[in-house]
């Protein structure tokens, strides 16, 4: 699992080469996508239980990454098939 890897990443021509880089990471274009979901989630919780703790907003961005994670492990399971 590359989590390195870039989602968007910019080419320029430098010479004979072609260099790329730049642009998110893979790992956090999928947490940003996963984020509204997670939030949602969560605000959810809080409403039902009637309390908010603290550090609710770091949780909601755990469970992103976690997330992020699982789909980047999904997608290098999928393309090595």
């Amino acid at each position: 699992m590359n989590k390195n890897e870039h989602a968007f990443p910019q080419s320029t021509i430098v010479g004979d080469c072609i260099k790329t880089e730049g642009g998110v990471t893979m790992r956090d274009y999928f947490a940003a996508e996963a984020l509204p979901e997670c939030l949602a989630q969560t605000c959810a919780e809080i409403k039902k239980v009637g309390y908010c703790p603290e550090d609710w907003r770091y949780c909601v961005a755990l469970d992103a990454y976690a997330m992020a994670d699982a789909m980047l492990k999904a997608r290098n399971k999928s393309e090595a098939e």
